[in-house]
């Protein structure tokens, strides 16, 4: 075997020797600087200097942020529907105040309702006349002043018959031609009927309630068309009314006439406030058709 021991390289060799020395020298610090930039980079992203300071103390760019995701509209509460109003009869009276209603029969008379009314104005009283349809048809002045005073203009048959002797059609006309009577002077469609003498059968209620009246009779009697007394008609109606009574009078009496100024003032002092009949009832609600009535309690 021979030995390598002084064996000699020819230039060639030599030189391609050399090249790929320098050539592995090169990559390897091409690699290592390649290395060293990126973890510079990396460094520089992650230790915030100078201006990142300042912008991580600003906070975020808004415009970096994502959308902010709309927020649901508050749903409001289910409401409880209002209770619905219902319409409600005539208002209750006042407690601790005593009302009355004061009414006269069989007019009008020119002469004597005509002085009634006078006294009424005067003292700033209203009540409920039962008058006559022929006596109305005679006196439709004092029928309008009547109403046109707000006092009540009621039904009372049109001649005074005494009803119940009568067929049940001679009922219907009696107050079906005092109502028409009264309302083609007044505009009016009376609605309280009070039967001539207090006469009254299950027939004469069926009458009037088919046309709408409810019948109205009376708690307190002056009985004024007996005395003819100014002074005993005024110490009867004091002496005995209460709370809510009708009281029955006749304005056809010049005595009547007389008493009226004294018994509204003792009643006005006694406390009694003076109302129409129908506003009396209806303290207690609607007045019933063909359901009959003797006061308002």
């Amino acid at each position: 075997m021979r030995s390598d021991k002084g064996r000699r390289f020819s230039p060639l060799y030599i030189w391609a020797s050399s090249l790929f020395v320098s050539i592995g020298i090169a990559a390897a610090l091409m690699s290592f600087s390649i290395s060293e930039g990126d973890h510079r980079e990396t460094a520089l992203l992650s230790a915030p200097t100078g201006g990142n300071l300042a912008a991580l103390a600003a906070g975020p760019d808004k415009n970096d942020l994502p959308s902010p995701r709309p927020s649901p509209k508050p749903t409001a509460p289910a409401r409880t529907p209002a209770p619905v109003q219902t319409s409600s009869p005539e208002p209750s009276s006042s407690p601790g105040k005593k009302y009355i209603a004061l009414t006269f029969d069989d007019g009008p008379n020119p002469e004597t309702t005509g002085r009634v009314l006078d006294i009424l104005e005067e003292q700033n009283a209203r009540v409920t006349f039962f008058v006559l349809g022929e006596s109305a048809k005679r006196c439709s002045e004092t029928i309008k002043r009547m109403s046109d005073m707000g006092n009540e203009v009621a039904n009372h048959s049109w001649n005074h018959a005494w009803l119940t002797k009568y067929p049940e059609k001679e009922m219907t006309d009696q107050i079906r031609d005092t109502n028409a009577a009264i309302k083609e002077i007044t505009g009016k469609t009376p609605t309280l009927f009070r039967p001539p003498y207090g006469a009254y059968d299950d027939r004469l209620r069926g009458a009037a309630g088919k046309q709408g009246m409810a019948l109205v009779m009376w708690s307190v009697d002056t009985r004024d068309w007996e005395s003819r007394d100014a002074d005993k008609v005024a110490e009867k109606c004091a002496a005995e009314v209460a709370d809510r009574d009708i009281v029955i009078m006749h304005d056809t009496h010049g005595t009547t006439a007389d008493a009226v100024e004294r018994v509204i003032k003792n009643l006005k002092d006694g406390g009694f406030t003076i109302v129409t009949a129908s506003e009396l009832l209806r303290m207690n609600g609607v007045p019933v058709p063909g359901e009959m009535y003797w006061s308002g309690a």
